[in-house]
């Protein structure tokens, strides 16, 4: 299962970190992938939550940023292995179409909710929300 990655910049040279991004919209999955290669050492895509899971349990990420719905599993699938293999990571899920029950998943699992559409700014802030949650207190698997 391969893993898209923009290109990369050292880690330890630039002072930042890894991100995730999981979406099967090839066009949310690019522009999200692009607006965060600015702000991180290093940006990976997958295509859905199977891949995103893999890219999880091989590699160490600081933010993840994911659909809610994809075919095959959830967004969910992808927060609850970030919980487990990174649980101090900020996670982040983007979706036009969350219930209650959702929503409630979301909060319980330590992740912030971002709905589409949005612009730059507001999934940037959307990460920095994530990122200071995860700070406070790493949520638990």
């Amino acid at each position: 299962m391969p893993v898209e990655a923009s290109p990369s910049r050292s880690a330890t040279a630039q002072g930042r970190e890894r991100a995730l991004v999981v979406d099967d919209d090839d066009h949310v999955r690019v522009l999200v992938q692009r607006i965060l290669a600015t702000a991180f050492a290093a940006v990976d895509a997958a295509h859905n939550a199977a891949q995103g899971v893999a890219a999880l349990q091989g590699q160490a990420y600081d933010v993840v940023v994911t659909d809610l719905t994809m075919p095959g599993a959830s967004g969910l699938t992808v927060v609850r292995e970030a919980r487990i293999r990174a649980p101090e990571a900020a996670v982040l899920v983007i979706t036009g179409f969350a219930d209650q029950d959702d929503e409630a998943q979301i909060q319980q699992l330590g992740a912030e909710l971002l709905r589409k559409p949005f612009g730059v700014g507001e999934l940037l802030a959307a990460i920095a929300r994530a990122q200071a949650s995860a700070r406070l207190s790493p949520a638990e698997g």
